[in-house]
């Protein structure tokens, strides 16, 4: 009888540890998850030092003061290679999310990219260099810019596809103050003459609305400064 009841409470013990560790488990393996679910918050000194560390400095320019090198004369030169896009304004294109991911691992965002696969330790380094990007754009006064033009025109527009770096993947224009740009995606300098300009306005509006997956940005434009850039556009034919 006692033997029995030792064996009772032998596997009471038994399965008192089996349902802890189980829901230990659970716990933990949920904490687990959740704590990989989180979004790295990356550093914009650490990633201005790997930006330079990784020399990605000779394919892209970005107009920061920790890339400005002295010259034997005295003066600084912002150090910066044309293959790839100029990245000043990157932040105004792209979330830093997107960012972070596209740096990580260049092709499972864009496939076809020239962009090489870098041997980040972490994707923490790359979160880093996403926070600088980031740290370089300033977001356009879209109203002060129309203001100062006298309405949503072609000076106006010109302006804003400048400010908007429309040219780190478009060629706009043929020399000039704003001409030229970088013939990744289609030359826009005679667009006018192509395209309706309502389908203009609709494309600026939402493009993803048009070509679902377009790697064309959303600048979450408003219609003044949609008018002002189809105008200057417009004008280009």
């Amino acid at each position: 009888m006692k033997q029995r009841r030792r064996n009772s409470m032998r596997w009471k013990q038994i399965w008192c540890v089996g349902v802890a560790v189980l829901l230990s488990g659970v716990f933990l393996g949920g904490s687990i998850g959740f704590a990989e679910e989180q979004t790295l918050v990356g550093d914009p000194v650490k990633g201005a030092a790997l930006y330079k560390k990784s020399l990605c400095v000779n394919c892209h320019i970005i107009d920061h003061e920790s890339l400005y090198e002295e010259q034997r004369d005295g003066s600084k030169q912002l150090a910066g290679g044309r293959v790839g896009p100029v990245l000043t304004e990157i932040g105004l294109r792209r979330s830093e999310e997107l960012l972070s991911e596209f740096v990580f691992e260049p092709r499972s965002i864009y496939p076809e990219t020239p962009m090489p696969q870098f041997p980040w330790k972490n994707p923490q380094e790359a979160a880093d260099i996403a926070a600088f990007l980031m740290s370089t754009a300033t977001p356009p006064d879209t109203a002060a810019i129309i203001k100062k033009h006298g309405g949503a025109n072609i000076s106006a527009g010109a302006e804003l596809v400048k400010a908007y770096d429309c040219r780190a993947c478009h060629s706009i224009g043929e020399g000039g103050e704003y001409g030229e740009g970088r013939a990744m995606y289609p030359n826009l300098t005679h667009v006018g003459s192509k395209i309706y300009r309502e389908w203009e306005h609709i494309w600026l509006r939402n493009p993803d609305e048009i070509v679902e997956g377009t790697f064309m940005p959303n600048f979450n434009l408003n219609e003044e400064s949609i008018t002002a850039i189809t105008t200057y556009l417009e004008s280009l034919k």
